[in-house]
């Protein structure tokens, strides 16, 4: 079993976000503190967003093609993003959209 807490540090309030069955590989905080992105990798790769008021499971993703590079949340909060085997996978988690962008050729 995986435990990540945040901490509201103004309040003081903890929030616990439990999962089993996932190896934990990246984390991400929302701009705003409102959601904990997860990429995790156990037999599949895979990306979840969390609620950080109740640690509730808010949507996940799993179109990974290894594990996730890194994570991060777009300013508004409303993408998340990783990186793929060249390229930069942009995930819109309340409408569970996905695009690819490949990255320049030589990079890395």
């Amino acid at each position: 079993v995986w435990v990540v807490v945040v901490r509201n540090m103004a309040t003081g309030k903890e929030t616990r976000v439990t999962w089993k069955d996932r190896t934990p590989y990246a984390l991400a905080l929302s701009p705003d503190g409102a959601r904990l992105a997860t990429g995790t990798i156990t037999r599949k790769s895979e990306v979840a967003v969390w609620s950080t008021a109740d640690g509730s499971l808010s949507a996940t993703f799993d179109g990974l093609d290894g594990a996730p590079h890194g994570l991060a949340f777009s300013p508004d909060g409303t993408l998340v993003t990783t990186g793929q085997k060249g390229a930069v996978v942009l995930w819109d988690w309340k409408a569970n959209t996905t695009r690819r962008v490949p990255l320049a050729e030589g990079a890395q």
